[in-house]
């Protein structure tokens, strides 16, 4: 019985990830299209080796099992910081923004707040009711939004900084694994810890927290920038 429930369960994983290649394909491109195909039950059995693209994926068909959704612990630690009945934008999205997906859920249960989310890799412009942006951030006027969020932040990590910075916003941001041309990826996140801490306005506070799940170590720093006197 175990045997065919595993076996139903890996079959309806098969069509919804069918399904969703049908509706996303192209905006991947014809190449990692395919590798997604074929490779997607591999990361899923090892997510230690997966990239960030299988994270969003497997997060937003609700593939992960035993707590293993990295974008839902991380939306649980931001939880314990801020509340959700906010103005939020997620600058660095990603594909797929499940990040996103998760805070607009809680959000339509709250009743309250709203989520935009942008990156020039979107290959969707309709997502439940998130406000979608294929762009990057540039100089948009982003004084309506309450708080930043970032999760694997990569390359949007000096924009999550900068945009903090000249509007005095807080900000949730999740590292990345990359080590963007330091010697290793710990020396990156020691100098990204330590230009955060140089760019808190007066009266901002500096928090660094993680998650840990089963089967891949998310522990990249998260950085927390926060107003407790407000």
């Amino acid at each position: 019985m175990v045997i065919i429930m595993n076996s139903l369960d890996s079959i309806k994983r098969h069509v919804k990830l069918m399904v969703f290649l049908q509706k996303y394909g192209e905006g991947y491109g014809e190449e990692f299209a395919s590798i997604i195909k074929s490779e997607y039950k591999y990361y899923l059995r090892n997510l230690r080796f997966a990239s960030v693209y299988f994270y969003q994926i497997f997060s937003y068909l609700d593939f992960f099992k035993d707590n293993k959704d990295v974008y839902r612990a991380l939306l649980g630690k931001l939880q314990d910081y801020f509340s959700l009945e906010s103005k939020i934008l997620e600058i660095g999205c990603g594909s797929i923004p499940a990040f996103a997906r998760l805070i607009d859920e809680e959000q339509q249960s709250l009743g309250s707040g709203t989520i935009t989310a942008c990156d020039d890799a979107l290959i969707t412009d309709s997502l439940g009711n998130i406000e979608l942006y294929k762009k990057k951030l540039t100089d948009e006027d982003v004084s309506r939004f309450d708080l930043l969020v970032s999760t694997f932040s990569c390359n949007a990590t000096d924009k999550v900084l900068a945009v903090a910075r000249e509007n005095k916003l807080p900000y949730f941001m999740h590292l990345c694994s990359c080590n963007h041309g330091f010697s290793s990826m710990t020396d990156w996140h020691n100098n990204i810890y330590h230009q955060a801490k140089m760019d808190l306005d007066p009266g901002a506070v500096l928090d660094l927290d993680s998650v840990n799940l089963a089967g891949k170590s998310f522990d990249y720093p998260i950085l927390i920038k926060t107003y407790r006197g407000r």
